[in-house]
């Protein structure tokens, strides 16, 4: 069954990045900085991070 996954910007430039191009809503954040996005949406925001020179596991991850 396929839901939300949570994306969790690990690096500063990361978290802004998501800030600035992810809209959410207050009830999706998760812990600190992380951020419920549902699966329909996520692999379009991952091609985006990709695109701006971000690297799994190094400037984000996600979990789920």
């Amino acid at each position: 069954m396929k839901s939300v996954r949570i994306l969790v910007p690990l690096t500063e430039k990361a978290k802004v990045w998501v800030h600035n191009n992810v809209s959410y809503e207050p009830w999706q954040r998760f812990g600190d900085d992380g951020v419920a996005i549902e699966w329909r949406f996520l692999d379009d925001i991952l091609e985006e991070l990709y695109n701006d020179g971000f690297k799994a596991g190094e400037d984000y991850f996600v979990h789920g």
